[in-house]
């Protein structure tokens, strides 16, 4: 795939997380009694689960140790230890109403953008009616950006100094004129970060440096 940046071609393409594999989830209903939740889910590998209605929308989120608490004597609900109130008491009353998500149409630089600003380590993955799809965690994204970059690929990473972020354009040309395949380019706390493949990827490298950029690193990888 390809895109584009002002008539540049550029070897890459948007990642959706619809694309990516993340692992199926595993829902708890929200109106299920505390004491079969934890029943559920003592066994599991899981550590934090989707709370969902009974039509499969995503109304919280509750975690393996919500649920461990109420079954330990040490805890402060220790008192709701008598199975009679235990099995009274509804994932809904212990859940986390305030659940951070992604939609399966969202891009993967704002499902990571959304776990970094909140702080979160899954995401659930929902539909457009906000039902349950998967759960994305943090390694998942990590792997998809690190595929996304070209990191795995053979080629030339290099980093350039930048003040401008127009910059970007120029040296995306210079890569272009010089034959250079650009896999890979963005611009972040001024530098440009780009991956160049192709025979042409070193000597793209030095039409960089002759238009006057400061190349902070280049690195050779290979698979």
């Amino acid at each position: 795939m390809w895109y584009y940046i002002d008539n540049i071609k550029i070897e890459g393409d948007f990642m959706y997380v619809s694309e990516l594999k993340a692992a199926k989830a595993v829902c708890i209903n929200s109106n299920m009694s505390a004491v079969k939740a934890y029943q559920m889910v003592q066994n599991s590998d899981y550590s934090k689960f989707p709370v969902t209605d009974k039509e499969g929308r995503l109304v919280g989120l509750i975690t393996k140790d919500d649920l461990e608490d109420l079954s330990d004597s040490s805890s402060p609900f220790k008192e709701l230890r008598m199975p009679s109130i235990l099995s009274g008491t509804k994932v809904r009353d212990i859940m986390n109403n305030n659940v951070y998500y992604t939609k399966e149409t969202d891009t993967i630089w704002k499902a990571a953008l959304t776990m970094k600003d909140h702080r979160v380590s899954i995401l659930p993955v929902v539909d457009d009616d906000n039902k349950v799809i998967s759960v994305l965690a943090r390694n998942d994204l990590f792997k998809a950006l690190l595929n996304f970059t070209g990191a795995k690929n053979s080629g030339l990473h290099i980093s350039v100094e930048s003040r401008n972020k127009d910059d970007i354009f120029r040296v995306a040309e210079i890569v272009k004129d010089a034959g250079g395949v650009l896999n890979f380019i963005s611009f972040y706390d001024g530098r440009i970060e780009l991956k160049i493949t192709g025979p042409k990827a070193a000597s793209s490298a030095e039409e960089i440096d002759k238009a006057g950029f400061k190349i902070i690193y280049s690195v050779s990888a290979t698979n």
